[in-house]
């Protein structure tokens, strides 16, 4: 196993990062991610041993990487940078070539199993018949190729490679990726930066999350949630699950937050029934609440990138007393209050009950006529609905 443990790092009086404990397990594919100049590079430099951290240490099958011989180093732990600090012109085939250092003797003489092994990661990477192109004839997605067939020429228990992707088109990046997961499943450690959410929630099997000078780590699932990603990128994003392979697939929301106008609009919904009504509430000057709504709902979600008030459960849980409380109390205040068209059933009913506290005629409900499609509660949202039409709250235009 190649570990980091209790890294810290930093730059004159500035600590980029403290306290980091990193794994990287045989057999496992691990990613790296966080904003811009968050420390992901440094991090990897010191896993590679090429940075030594102010305090903490790396070991790899339990030896300290800073006191390993190069070669015996470069045996275990291969290291696949954005781009090499000196570009020189070398053709492809030296380049793979280097990655075989490691084996050869003081004269450097090349061997029958050095050209074999050349010849696998040229093919395995794509660029069978870019042997004699020289590096700076290439594109840089293709020269990202020729630093991983050489990283795969090394023959190293672990990979480490910053922003594979990196120059790569869609189907290169899914290729590498995928390359990368196979080597995995052989049994080798592999570590990546990444910058792509949904790549990484895709490929990798445990993700390290850079946040504020710390990491969150764990499962996708764990890591890729709403409070998380906004809290390391400081930018809100729409965390759903893929319909198909249920892992957490990220959407960044383009919107501009309310200013606070005067108008108070208190939004009902859940489960992105409500999102677009926010949204619309919001750019016409609205100061917007919501709620009750479960935590990491899409709705819950969008009202928190909003800046929004909400009244909150956990996620599954029905409505408390203490949360009902909170809503009549909010519902109170609205100067107008829209029902999106979410189901109602006993776990939400209360949402709808709560509007006979209050003055039907600031009451905006979405399709009201269709109520009855989507109660679930014994038709007691239905009747409500219907009486509240009567008193006088209205329709909800559409857009």
């Amino acid at each position: 196993m190649l570990k980091g443990i209790n890294l810290v790092y930093g730059y004159g009086n500035t600590t980029l990062f403290e306290g980091i404990n990193i794994e990287v397990q045989p057999g496992k594919f691990t990613v790296i991610l966080g904003p811009n100049g968050a420390g992901k590079t440094t991090l990897l430099k010191i896993l590679a041993g090429f940075l030594k951290p102010r305090e903490g240490t790396v070991e790899i099958n339990d030896q300290e990487i800073f006191k390993l011989p190069a070669k015996k180093r470069a045996r275990m732990l291969a290291y696949v940078p954005q781009e090499p600090e000196t570009l020189r012109d070398y053709s492809v085939w030296d380049t793979v070539m280097m990655g075989r250092y490691p084996y050869q003797g003081f004269l450097g003489l090349e061997t029958k199993k050095d050209f074999q092994g050349v010849k696998k990661a040229i093919e395995t990477v794509g660029l069978a018949g870019y042997e004699e192109r020289t590096l700076l004839s290439l594109s840089g997605g293709e020269r990202q190729r020729v630093y991983l067939a050489r990283a795969l020429a090394q023959e190293a228990d672990y990979i480490l490679l910053d922003e594979p992707t990196n120059h790569l088109d869609l189907f290169y990046q899914v290729k590498i990726l995928s390359l990368l997961k196979d080597l995995a499943a052989q049994g080798k450690g592999i570590l990546a930066v990444l910058h792509d959410l949904n790549l990484a929630s895709f490929f990798a099997d445990r993700l390290y999350l850079f946040s504020e000078g710390d990491v969150i780590t764990g499962a996708a699932g764990e890591v890729l949630t709403f409070e998380n990603i906004y809290k390391a990128y400081k930018e809100p994003a729409l965390v759903v699950n893929h319909p198909v392979l249920g892992i957490p697939q990220v959407l960044p929301l383009i919107i501009n937050k309310s200013s606070g106008g005067k108008t108070r609009v208190h939004i009902i919904g859940g489960g992105g029934m409500a999102s677009g009504i926010m949204l619309r509430e919001s750019q016409q000057g609205a100061k917007i609440s919501a709620g009750v709504l479960n935590k990491s709902d899409s709705d819950w979600q969008t009202a928190k990138a909003l800046g929004a008030e909400v009244v909150e459960e956990e996620p599954f849980s029905p409505i408390s007393q203490e949360s009902y409380r909170r809503l009549l109390e909010v519902l109170k205040k609205a100067d107008k209050i829209v029902v999106a068209p979410v189901p109602i059933g006993p776990g939400n009913l209360q949402n709808i009950e709560a509007l006979l506290e209050v003055e039907p005629k600031k009451i905006f409900i979405v399709k009201p006529e269709e109520m009855e499609k989507r109660d679930y509660s014994g038709g007691r949202a239905t009747y409500i609905v219907n009486s509240l039409i009567k008193a006088g709250a209205q329709k909800y235009p559409e857009a």
